[in-house]
């Protein structure tokens, strides 16, 4: 299935737990046989190695404490039972001799024909994926043409080859796929600029769009900050960035300062090492980027709030602090006293300093209410 990346490299946001869940009872159902049967040590590492990957991916998505923050559970909702009880069904009416560990391989063949479908329909629910999301697809689908092929070399190389079984389910299973292909070579045919990040649209090629490029949601910042305020009620850190995300470009001043704040929300009690591992995350630095964005247009008390929610975060990133600092330093004068102090309350919390000259403005506008009192 691939290699773990370290925690703090992951984003899974477009990944379906439920189709990688699937993808493991496939492998564990199919391998029983290493208790039994010695093929080769080949043959035994790589069972073993297809094994214990799809478990720790399984482990991380759903237990690490960082990891599965960045995992969409709210859009992936495929039910199991849809796949796994005809597939169960099929195994035992079908199968060639009735032991338990035949049993079992039939219904893992049969189950790895539609383990994608939670993949697809997740990618078919959220509309646009990234390019990593994208080509992980595109080689579980290419996968199993390959085995197509070395089928039809075996097919006409081989005496008695006969794998109707086999040979059906792999079909099917690329079948499935084919809509995902056409889209995904559509994408790649678009030709976009080397730093776009291409994205597909499953639902039709007049939706294909690359995130350099202009355009509108139908979808207001009003609605983008209920979601907002609804994901931070409960306390969905993941459900958070992926309003962000989704919004893109259709964010406002409120829609950043509602995501900052909601952010804050959810990660209470977070160390501070947790903490840098959200920032790191791709869709925390497009919100990061979305501040400095409104930095020459905001209000001073926007400004304010927003390096105080960054300061209080620990966030560490120097040139969107100075940024911030630029924008808020012309309107220091017109904070009143309490907002000041959220602000040098959050720069205390803070990894870097958002520069001397708009701490010398905040200390100088400290004096003087201090002077006016």
């Amino acid at each position: 299935m691939g290699n773990v990346a370290p925690p703090s490299e992951v984003d899974l946001r477009g990944i379906s737990l439920k189709t990688q869940e699937l993808y493991l009872l496939v492998f564990i159902t199919r391998y029983l046989d290493i208790f039994t049967n010695f093929v080769s040590l080949y043959n035994t590492v790589m069972k073993l190695v297809f094994l214990g990957t799809s478990s720790a991916i399984v482990y991380y998505m759903r237990y690490d404490r960082i990891i599965k923050l960045t995992y969409d559970k709210e859009q992936d909702t495929f039910k199991y039972l849809l796949l796994v009880a005809p597939s169960a069904v099929l195994a035992l009416a079908t199968s060639h001799v009735y032991t338990v560990l035949e049993v079992l391989w039939t219904f893992s063949i049969y189950l790895e024909a539609v383990a994608i479908m939670p993949q697809l329909v997740l990618l078919q629910r959220t509309q646009n994926i990234d390019n990593l999301t994208g080509n992980y697809v595109f080689l579980l689908g290419s996968y199993r043409g390959l085995y197509i092929l070395n089928w039809i070399y075996r097919f006409f190389t081989e005496k008695h080859y006969r794998q109707w079984l086999v040979w059906t389910c792999g079909v099917v299973q690329t079948i499935i796929y084919c809509d995902f292909f056409y889209y995904y070579f559509l994408a790649a045919d678009a030709r976009l600029e080397p730093t776009s990040q291409i994205c597909w649209d499953i639902g039709g090629p007049s939706r294909l769009w690359s995130s350099n490029a202009g355009g509108s949601s139908s979808q207001s910042a009003n609605s983008f900050t209920k979601q907002l305020e609804e994901a931070g009620q409960r306390g969905d850190l993941s459900a958070v960035l992926g309003v962000v995300e989704s919004a893109g470009k259709d964010f406002n001043t409120p829609a950043v300062e509602a995501a900052l704040a909601q952010v804050e929300r959810c990660v209470q009690g977070m160390s501070k090492e947790e903490l840098h591992k959200v920032h790191g995350s791709p869709t925390f630095q497009m919100l990061a980027d979305m501040a400095v964005g409104i930095a020459g247009s905001a209000p001073p008390e926007v400004l304010a709030r927003t390096i105080g929610v960054l300061g209080r975060l620990q966030f560490a990133d120097q040139l969107v602090l100075d940024e911030l600092a630029r924008g808020l330093m012309p309107g220091v004068g017109q904070l009143q006293p309490q907002q000041l102090q959220e602000l040098v309350e959050g720069l205390r919390h803070a990894d870097h300093s958002p520069g001397v000259l708009l701490l010398d403005a905040i200390n100088e506008r400290l004096a003087g209410e201090g002077q006016n009192s």
